[in-house]
């Protein structure tokens, strides 16, 4: 496609990024990233962009979207193997290769930068296969279970990271209908426990940030909070020393943004405490098996565990050892990156030091933007409004301001 067709397409008609977005069910930024080129449009937006303007695929530059899209359909159904009976499809056999190779390397792009427009991929592979799941039997149907729970999981961390909270916990909780679904040996407790743990981070997520956030705005839900305590404790009943660590991470900062004593603030140090013991130790070679059984990447490293207690200490208001933590830390990928910088600027804004905050705060932002994460930007957006109210005069907030007008018109 000629990327500069779709900017053209809109300019003609008088729309701006933020009305196209809005119609096709993306943000400002991907739609900035296709007119300029920098990102290609999957089947699924090719067929909305059509649908909004009233042009063929032709007219905005694509090759015919529909026939794309029979095309990679009957390639996903060659995968299937199907005896038909005369009232009812019933599936004796089924090939997964192809589905679980789809699943990995989705996990791998999302880590490695961005699966967000894949999820109508995602959320099709998961009909799909759903469809074929009500009708199988025996070790078919277990082996579907754990794929299912794979997909599922992805696409609650995505929706997750674009704040459609209402959908990520949909999924996070079909997930865990499908670890539970996978059988009662070691394996399956583990992966129930990994699952436990994404509907926890989904819950998180949600009462740290609230169901504005797509705006730019944070609100703060308790009840969700509580929920993810609850996840997360559930979790760390049978997870596994990698996932156990991770666990008293998060649960250490959710109890943190609870507390209300010092008691509880005290529960909450302890579970830093908890958490170091599980530090380095190694992980499963494959790293797809490491993210089903234990729910990430990797387990604690030492940089995890610096992040961990910067978190935690930034909710207990204690911004000296938040920039400690983080002075040890070095985030290897671009969403850690991103959240770290954050955390380092609002440890600096609690400090007083509004002007280092300047400083640090544009990169920032320019790390959670690539990383997709609305989430991210909204706490930026957040930030920004903070720094605008004492300078709003400076060079750096002022651009700060126009690259945030660019996922949320509001801000300026």
């Amino acid at each position: 496609m000629d990327s500069g067709v779709l900017k053209r397409l809109r300019e003609t008609r008088c729309l701006s990024q933020k009305q196209v977005a809005d119609a096709v069910g993306t943000d400002v930024y991907t739609v900035c990233k296709w007119e300029s080129g920098k990102r290609g449009i999957s089947p699924y937006y090719r067929k909305k962009l059509c649908e909004f303007f009233a042009v063929s695929a032709e007219e905005l530059g694509f090759v015919d979207a529909k026939k794309e899209d029979d095309v990679k359909r009957r390639d996903v159904l060659k995968t299937m193997s199907i005896v038909a009976v005369p009232t009812l499809l019933k599936f004796k056999s089924f090939d997964l290769e192809w589905f679980e190779k789809e699943a990995r390397i989705l996990w791998k792009l999302h880590y490695a930068q961005s699966a967000h427009e894949a999820i109508p991929e995602i959320t099709e592979y998961i009909q799909i296969l759903e469809l074929i799941y009500s009708e199988a039997t025996n070790n078919l149907k277990r082996h579907m279970s754990g794929t299912l729970c794979s997909l599922c999981r992805l696409a609650a961390t995505i929706y997750r990271d674009q704040g459609l909270f209402d959908l990520a916990l949909t999924y996070a909780n079909q997930g865990i209908k499908y670890a539970r679904a996978n059988g009662p040996d070691e394996y399956s407790l583990q992966l129930l426990a990994a699952s436990q743990y994404t509907r926890g981070v989904v819950n998180h997520a949600w009462g740290s940030m609230g169901k504005d956030v797509r705006h730019g705005h944070i609100l703060f839900e308790r009840a969700k909070i509580q929920d993810a305590c609850t996840n997360f404790e559930q979790a760390a009943k049978t997870a596994g020393p990698l996932l156990k660590g991770i666990v008293y991470l998060e649960l250490s900062r959710a109890k943190a943004q609870m507390a209300r004593s010092p008691q509880e603030r005290a529960e909450a140090l302890s579970l830093l405490e908890a958490a170091e013991p599980f530090t380095n130790i190694k992980g499963n070679d494959d790293y797809y098996d490491q993210i089903m059984l234990y729910g990430d990447i990797k387990g604690i490293d030492k940089n995890r565990l610096h992040l961990g207690r910067a978190k935690t200490y930034l909710a207990l208001g204690l911004p000296e050892k938040v920039i400690d933590e983080l002075n040890c830390c070095q985030a290897t990928h671009l969403r850690r990156r991103g959240w770290s910088q954050i955390f380092y600027v609002q440890a600096l804004l609690q400090l007083g030091d509004k002007r280092s905050a300047i400083q640090l705060a544009t990169q920032a932002l320019l790390d959670c933007r690539e990383a997709g994460s609305i989430s991210h930007l909204a706490r930026m957006n957040e930030i920004y409004k903070e720094l605008k109210d004492q300078f709003p005069q400076d060079i750096e907030v002022i651009r700060l301001g126009k690259l945030l007008a660019e996922v949320f018109p509001d801000t300026r």
